[in-house]
C-alpha cells in the first residue's frame, strides 16, 4: 500500500474494550456522521427560515453562498472527527496540490459530459429550445457541484475508507458501489437499471484510482 494512502487509516491503537470498541470502522462511520449533523442542522434552518422567502436573483446569490459556507462546515467537521477520534492529520482534505487535480477532474467530467450530449444532439434526443437566466445555470453548477463533494466526503472519505478497514479494499469497493447506485432510485425518472449501471460506473472508476494506491 502507498505509504501517503496508509496515513489515512486511523492511527489509534486502543488497549482497553471501550477504546476498541470506539475504533471499530463500524462505530466510527456512525460517530462521523454525527459529526456532520450540525452542518445539516444549520443548512435546514436558514434555508427554511431565512433563504426560501427571498427574491429572485437574491435567492439564488444567498443560497449558493450559503452552500460553500455549510460545505466549509462539514469540511471542518470532518476535520474534527479525524483529529479527535482517529488522531491523526486529514491528509485527503489537504489542498496541497488539488488544484491541477480539480481542474482535470472538472476537464475530465466536462469532456465526458459534452461528448454524451453531443451524441445525444446527433442522434435527435437532444435540442435546445430557448435560453433562460444564467442564474439558473450558475445555481445548478453550485447545486449539484457542491453536492458531488458532500457525497464524495460521505460515501468515499467516511464510509468507503472505513469499510476498507474492516473488510479490505475489494470487498469494500464492491458494498460502496451497489449502496451508492441503488440510493439513486430516489431520482425523477430513476429504475434498477439506471442504479446498476451507476453501481457499475462507480466500481469501475474508483476500483482503478484504488489499483493505483
Amino acid at each position: 500500500m502507498n505509504p501517503e494512502y496508509a496515513k489515512t487509516f486511523t492511527q489509534v491503537r486502543p488497549e482497553t474494550k471501550f477504546g476498541k470498541f470506539v475504533q471499530f470502522p463500524a462505530t466510527r462511520i456512525l460517530i462521523a456522521l454525527v459529526f456532520l449533523v450540525p452542518a445539516s442542522i444549520v443548512h435546514n434552518l436558514l434555508y427554511d427560515y431565512f433563504i426560501k422567502d427571498l427574491e429572485k436573483p437574491l435567492y439564488y446569490f444567498i443560497l449558493d453562498a450559503e452552500r460553500i459556507v455549510n460545505f466549509l462546515f462539514f469540511l471542518i467537521s470532518y476535520r474534527l472527527y479525524v483529529k479527535y477520534i482517529e488522531k491523526r492529520t486529514a491528509f485527503e482534505t489537504g489542498f496541497k496540490g488539488s488544484l491541477p487535480e480539480f481542474g482535470l477532474g472538472t476537464a475530465l467530467g466536462g469532456g465526458l459530459v459534452a461528448i454524451v450530449v453531443g451524441a445525444m444532439a446527433i442522434l435527435g434526443y437532444y435540442r435546445i429550445t430557448g435560453f433562460d437566466s444564467g442564474w439558473y445555470l450558475l445555481n445548478g453548477v453550485f447545486q449539484f457541484g457542491i453536492g458531488s463533494f458532500l457525497e464524495e466526503l460521505i460515501f468515499r472519505l467516511i464510509i468507503f475508507r472505513l469499510l476498507e478497514e474492516l473488510t479490505g479494499t475489494w470487498i469494500s469497493l464492491v458494498i460502496i458501489s451497489l449502496l451508492f447506485g441503488f440510493l439513486h432510485l430516489g431520482n425523477e425518472n430513476a429504475t434498477v437499471w439506471t442504479s446498476v449501471a451507476i453501481s457499475l460506473e462507480d466500481l469501475i472508476i474508483v476500483g482503478v484510482q484504488e489499483s493505483e494506491q
